[in-house]
């Protein structure tokens, strides 16, 4: 497939939310014995696949437009033995499933470290979950969580707090979380769903002490867990209608590349400036990338031009929250004629780092000078590039990647398929390759 960027576009983007934002609010909603309205979801092939599994228990997904209905059914058990090829959702179905006594549900191909730090937990919370091999291999809960739990994060198992609070909430009781992050972009979900949720900073000074404000910029504190999260009640069994959060991610490949096109600009729906602030979005904007709020009647829109960049070195712990986001602030450097240091965290799961590899062969496909060093990225920006035929492997990160690419980075790019970004992010994806897919 043969890609080229325009002389001169208005790329126009409906703001919704991520794939792993749904996955968590639809889990959280399926805890309740009453419905939940989602608001800016998109009913996208992933998320599509979903829907077959809950059914087994009973739990129904009403579309509307950029909306879904999320009718629960507390206590029926999943029964799920086709095969299941997407990984980010059986995390979260594993959780949904030790909720429930007697739930069968298939097993993906790749067990891995982090599904093993899942099940752990959940066995520490009373989980009888067995594993069966066989032609359809599955695990049957044998007995749901059923325990309170204390649980202090480390290295190996730094992301799986959405799925641990799941389970907390579900629980019902009085649980504790000690994270090594100060907060979780899932925090606003947390704060809907779950009852008596708190996180307390650990390493925040006083204002009102000057002594230990003085001593704090002097020699900062270290600590090994930078909050404490606390459960107490379970799930808010109400009624209720929650507007899910932007998908930044993808908004900041887009926005990486318009900046190098003189005659592009981006436009994002409905997004207010808050809804970027700890965000891949705000690091591009550290970078020099002009983002300005436009008034539509009586929606805010968020405008991304051509802008002139700096080159800007980031860390970990300012992308810890989006780890795909790597390939954005690499294509934002790209051209900048400068270099970069892109750090990666010690907390990446082998998953997040196998990803971080594809992205760095695919920005040095498009012709960037790229160094892989111990614990990042080295990125050496040019004014003109000279891409290479792209290979994506099926990896939906890497082929957002380069359809963005031709927003404005480069002029023309050849990619072999397209199809796993479709199925993650749907209609907004397909006005982009639509924009940039050569006529014939």
């Amino acid at each position: 497939m043969l890609l080229t960027r325009p002389k001169e576009y208005e790329l126009v983007i409906d703001t919704t939310t991520d794939y792993t934002t749904s996955l968590t609010a639809i889990a959280l909603a399926s805890l309740k014995s009453v419905q939940t309205a989602l608001n800016n979801i998109e009913r996208t092939d992933l998320l599509t696949q979903f829907e077959p599994v809950l059914a087994t228990a009973g739990i129904a997904l009403n579309w509307t437009d950029y909306s879904v209905i999320v009718q629960p059914n507390p206590g029926q058990p999943f029964d799920y033995l086709e095969p299941i090829t997407d990984y980010d959702m059986f995390k979260y179905l594993l959780v949904l499933a030790a909720t429930r006594q007697g739930s069968r549900v298939s097993i993906v191909d790749e067990l891995d470290n982090t599904v093993q730090m899942i099940v752990l937990a959940l066995r520490r919370m009373g989980a009888e979950i067995e594993f069966l091999n066989g032609a359809r291999p599955h695990l049957v809960v044998q007995t749901a969580i059923n325990k309170e739990i204390k649980y202090h994060l480390k290295r190996e198992n730094a992301k799986i707090v959405p799925q641990l609070l799941i389970a907390m909430a579900a629980q019902g009781g009085e649980s504790e979380l000690l994270d090594l992050f100060e907060a979780s972009r899932f925090d606003y979900l947390f704060e809907h769903f779950i009852a008596g949720f708190q996180r307390e900073n650990l390493i925040k000074v006083d204002p009102t002490d000057e002594l230990e404000r003085r001593l704090a910029k002097k020699t900062p504190k270290v600590a090994e867990f930078k909050s404490r999260v606390t459960v107490s009640g379970g799930i808010k069994n109400e009624n209720a209608t929650i507007n899910l959060r932007p998908d930044s991610e993808f908004a900041a490949y887009l926005a990486a590349a318009v900046i190098s096109h003189g005659k592009g600009k981006l436009v994002l729906k409905n997004v207010h400036a808050d809804d970027i602030t700890f965000t891949p979005l705000a690091q591009l904007r550290r970078m020099g990338v002009e983002v300005s709020m436009v008034k539509d009647g009586k929606v805010a829109n968020l405008v991304i031009a051509h802008s002139s960049v700096k080159s800007r070195s980031v860390n970990y712990d300012q992308l810890h929250d989006y780890p795909d986001a790597v390939g954005a602030i690499a294509l934002a450097n790209s051209r900048t004629g400068g270099t970069a240091v892109i750090r990666s965290s010690p907390f990446n799961t082998d998953r997040e780092e196998a990803r971080r590899k594809s992205i760095c062969n695919l920005i040095r496909s498009l012709g960037v000078k790229v160094a892989e060093i111990g614990d990042g990225v080295v990125l050496e920006g040019r004014e003109q590039l000279s891409p290479e035929a792209i290979v994506t492997n099926d990896d939906p990160v890497c082929s957002l990647m380069a359809a963005a690419a031709t927003l404005g980075t480069v002029a023309r790019l050849e990619v072999d398929d397209l199809s796993s970004a479709h199925a993650r992010w749907g209609a907004n994806f397909d006005r982009v390759v639509e924009l940039v897919t050569t006529k014939t």
